[in-house]
């Protein structure tokens, strides 16, 4: 397959590294080609809308030569209707790396905000707003069940990864903001699963005989992807603790048929994921199939308000 003159790209997001001192090596070392270019272009494209981001989104370029990111910039530039930078392959590895950790530590910062805001009893929705009513850079993120997928906690973790040389004792400093972000994050299925509980307590409900419908599994809103999701983490922590928890995700083939069922006699309805179908659901009806005082856990501030439910949203403040 290879040949001299013969162009190859990684478009996997792998760790700082990996093209030049993996990659490369292993090609050389089993072609025997001397003009061999080796280039990385970590994709980044998102489910659903995959063909159109190949063309739309810049790309960042990265070579073991500059030869080699010419040439694969020069690839690129026959598909990709945005701009394409060049640099060393290093440099594009990390570039890919540190987009994915740094939108990770801002959701976990805002996570963070969520559950402060919550013990002093303020609205985080309304102190998001304010202060991106005063910000002229970066704005708040919203707040929600965690964060999913393969890109962002994996991506966090490889740019951790080799920061740390057992052979440089001297380096005492271990990256720590990346690896609050991954714990905040992490927590945050568990943090909604107990105020699930807490909710059903303090109406006089036991958690052992409630049953738990759950809407939205995918890791974000209208898709299909549940790689990663935080709400698989979430139904792991409940399923210890409740009667019965049904699933309804109607972008989801394996639960797209279970929303009568997940509701019949339900106790709490968690709103896991914003998909765009449930904003436009008759929660007049819903009310009437659940059991009396029912809850609804609102993960993602869906609704103001909903008459009839005992409505709590994440990072509002409400009294639990």
């Amino acid at each position: 397959m290879l040949h001299s003159g013969s162009l190859v790209i990684v478009e996997s997001t792998v760790s700082v590294g990996t093209t030049r001192d993996v990659v490369h090596r292993i090609l050389k070392s089993i072609s025997n080609l001397h003009s061999l270019y080796v280039a990385v272009c970590p994709e980044r494209v998102s489910p659903r809308t995959i063909l159109r981001d190949l063309a739309d989104r810049p790309r960042v370029v990265g070579g073991v030569d500059p030869a080699a990111a010419r040439m694969a910039k020069q690839f690129y530039e026959t598909f990709v209707d945005a701009p394409i930078s060049e640099t060393s392959a290093e440099t594009a590895e990390l570039v890919k790396l540190g987009e994915n950790a740094y939108r990770n530590v801002l959701i976990g910062f805002v996570n963070e905000l969520a559950m402060i805001s919550e013990k002093h009893g303020v609205n985080v929705w309304e102190v998001r707003d304010r202060i991106n009513d005063l910000a002229d850079r970066q704005r708040v993120m919203r707040p929600g069940i965690g964060v999913g997928g393969h890109c962002l906690p994996k991506d966090t973790k490889l740019l951790r990864l080799g920061y740390s040389d057992p052979h440089e004792p001297s380096v005492t400093h271990e990256p720590s903001v990346t690896a609050a972000a991954l714990q905040v994050n992490d927590y945050m299925p568990c943090h909604v699963a107990e105020k699930v509980i807490s909710a059903l307590e303090r109406i006089g409900k036991s958690p052992a005989g409630s049953k738990i419908a759950i809407f939205g599994i995918a890791y974000k809103p209208n898709t299909d992807d549940v790689r990663c999701s935080p709400s698989q983490t979430m139904v792991s922590f409940l399923q210890q603790r409740v009667h019965e928890l049904i699933i309804f995700d109607p972008h989801v083939k394996k639960y797209s048929d279970t929303c009568f069922a997940a509701l019949a006699g339900a106790d709490c309805l968690i709103l896991a994921v914003a998909h765009h179908a449930f904003f436009s659901l008759d929660y007049a009806e819903i009310l009437k199939l659940m059991a009396p005082q029912p809850i609804v856990i609102d993960c993602c501030a869906m609704f103001s308000s909903m008459p009839g439910f005992v409505h709590y949203v994440i990072g509002r403040g409400d009294p639990l």
